[in-house]
């Protein structure tokens, strides 16, 4: 099926929006393909869309920022409905988890074990000379 979209004069068409946030644009993509699905689009995720959302939602939790300006139109436009659906799933599951950390932090160390050893010169272990 083919569709023409014919623009309205004097609205700009901007090739990138930037600084959209990848939560924000994962739900934008899910809005979408809510609507694909209810017109019998197959949202079975297969191995390389597991690993696409997951590779997504992991570099999110770690560096939002950056992850989300690597995250453009034309990159988000070449995702599968199905990745679409997995990265906001998980984007969701790793925030809560880092949250979760936050508000719960995990225990100190108590007790750690300490190995007694010698400082190493590596110059004379290597055979090194000064001179």
């Amino acid at each position: 099926m083919t569709m023409n979209a014919i623009p309205e004069l004097g609205v700009p068409l901007e090739d990138e929006v930037k600084s959209i946030p990848l939560p924000e644009r994962a739900a934008a993509l899910g809005k979408t393909v809510d609507k694909l699905e209810e017109h019998g689009v197959n949202l079975e995720p297969d191995e390389v869309d597991k690993e696409v959302a997951s590779t997504l939602a992991t570099a999110y939790a770690s560096a939002p920022d950056k992850t989300s300006q690597k995250v453009t139109n034309k990159r988000a436009a070449a995702l599968t409905p199905a990745s679409v659906r997995l990265t906001t799933d998980d984007i969701k599951e790793k925030l809560r988890g880092k949250l979760a950390k936050l508000v719960n932090p995990p225990p100190p160390v108590e007790d750690a074990v300490i190995i007694p050893h010698e400082d190493l010169d590596t110059d004379e272990e290597f055979g090194f000379d000064d001179d």
